[in-house]
């Protein structure tokens, strides 16, 4: 190869289109499950125990917690402990580019036809990226898939073994494995017996848990309680949202495509296609899986287009190796630079702060139990450990009907039989928050606020 080629145009681009990427991913933001993670983590360190029964709350505290997903919080807590968030937000971004780099070697076709289907589809998926565990799952999704494409399926069961532990998702990639395997099978009614024993055993594998046999009911469970609470990223994907543009068009391509071409697809194709078919209604019923599907998407679509298979440059392109190597370096330092100037001082985006110190001394010194939001009590688990909260997004150990009180309460303002029960003596809100501004038209005192926060003492 010469040394030319290294630079070329196709290359340069394609590099860019990485770099793009993982700057991207580098300023994902922290959320409220990001904390709670880090909390659990730091438990199970200290304790050397799988942690299973809540210790974060007041109101349910000791209940069972189905904690399907500890590795990754036991995995989170070391990373934060050996570099903070600069850390594992390194580490959530490689897993990312990996992510993308295992689609960019399924896909199929002419570079500049592979750059612009990850254009358009990576933009979409990126509104989903943040300090999760999910970020896992993404990841072994497109593992699995390049698994199943280069005829490696003997090491998806031990594959599905840890990504059971890291993740819940781990569901969504039995869905898109089946898919494959039934692509595969299409292709080659020989392969059924092996597929059967593939699909069997990475469904055994997920087994291999702390929730032992109770994950298959444990994990639907969960999608039933999140969807029925209106958590927005569970619910349906919308058609007026213009962000999931993408996604629908990529969704009705790939059917399309498929069915006019179901008589002909090779086995790649079939493989690639099967498992993104089978994440089309999965995607439908709950935005959060956009992200997933798009990962399968690409490459399937990469080799269902015709003008893939059929285009070609009417003229050789004229290349420029130093150009683009200078404008590369320039990007690369770029880049670096903004990370770099973004870790130090974080961007607000990133929310790696997202608790003033007058709130934490505020909540910290409550005198009694203190009232938050499903959405807020995360931050307040990892911020004000001594604190135990009225609730937080793990959701698993919580009653139904603690969650729709408060809801409830929260619609209507009506808040006073629910900390009644619970002996509420302070309330960590946003501002929003009905019930916040009736504490403070019934004479309960702000002791710190600002445009995130608001906390009342009675």
């Amino acid at each position: 190869m010469e040394v030319g080629s290294f630079v070329s145009f196709d290359r340069f681009a394609t590099f860019l289109l990485f770099l793009a990427i993982a700057t991207a991913a580098c300023l994902m933001p922290a959320q409220s499950d990001t904390f709670w993670q880090l909390r659990a983590g730091q438990e199970m360190a200290a304790s050397g125990r799988i942690l299973l029964h809540d210790t974060f709350t007041h109101t349910v505290r000791g209940a069972y917690w189905p904690n399907h997903e500890w590795l990754s919080q036991l995995t989170f807590y070391l990373l934060h402990a050996g570099g903070g968030l600069p850390l594992l937000t390194a580490v959530g971004a490689l897993l990312v580019v990996l992510a993308w780099v295992y689609v960019w070697r399924l896909m199929d076709g002419p570079a500049a036809v592979r750059l612009c289907l990850v254009l358009v589809l990576v933009v979409p998926s990126a509104r989903l990226w943040s300090l999760r565990p999910q970020l896992v799952s993404v990841l072994l999704l497109a593992v699995t898939l390049f698994l199943v494409q280069r005829r490696h399926t003997r090491w998806i069961p031990a594959m599905f073994v840890a990504w059971a532990n890291f993740h819940g998702g781990v569901m969504l990639g039995l869905a898109a494995l089946g898919g494959a395997l039934a692509g595969e099978v299409w292709a080659d009614r020989k392969q059924l017996a092996p597929a059967a024993l593939t699909l069997a055993l990475s469904a055994a594998a997920v087994c291999l848990t702390p929730l032992g046999i109770t994950v298959w009911t444990e994990i639907p469970h969960m999608l039933e309680r999140l969807d029925a609470y209106g958590v927005a990223e569970w619910q349906t994907a919308s058609l007026a949202d213009p962000f999931n543009i993408p996604f629908w068009g990529a969704a009705t391509t790939l059917v399309v495509l498929t069915l006019l071409n179901i008589r002909s697809l090779d086995r790649d194709t079939s493989v690639l296609a099967g498992a993104a078919l089978a994440l089309v209604p999965l995607a439908i019923e709950s935005s959060r899986n956009i992200s997933s599907f798009l990962v399968i998407a690409a490459p399937a679509l990469s080799r269902l287009i015709p003008l893939v298979s059929d285009w070609a440059p009417q003229r050789r392109r004229r290349e420029r190796y130093a150009m683009n190597a200078g404008v590369a370096a320039l990007a690369s330092a770029a880049c670096v630079g903004t990370v770099a100037l973004a870790w130090t001082r974080p961007l607000e985006r990133m929310n790696w702060s997202p608790v003033p110190a007058s709130v934490l001394v505020q909540v910290s010194s409550c005198p009694g139990n203190i009232y938050n939001l499903y959405d807020n009590g995360g931050y307040l688990v990892w911020f004000t450990p001594d604190k135990p909260v009225f609730m937080d997004s793990r959701q698993d150990p919580f009653p139904r009907e603690l969650v729709t009180a408060q809801i409830d309460a929260e619609r209507t303002g009506q808040y006073q039989t629910l900390f009644a029960k619970y002996d509420v003596a302070c309330a960590a809100v946003p501002p929003y928050s009905r019930v916040g501004k009736n504490l403070a038209r019934a004479g309960w005192r702000v002791t710190a606020s600002d445009d995130r926060w608001r906390v009342l003492r009675r």
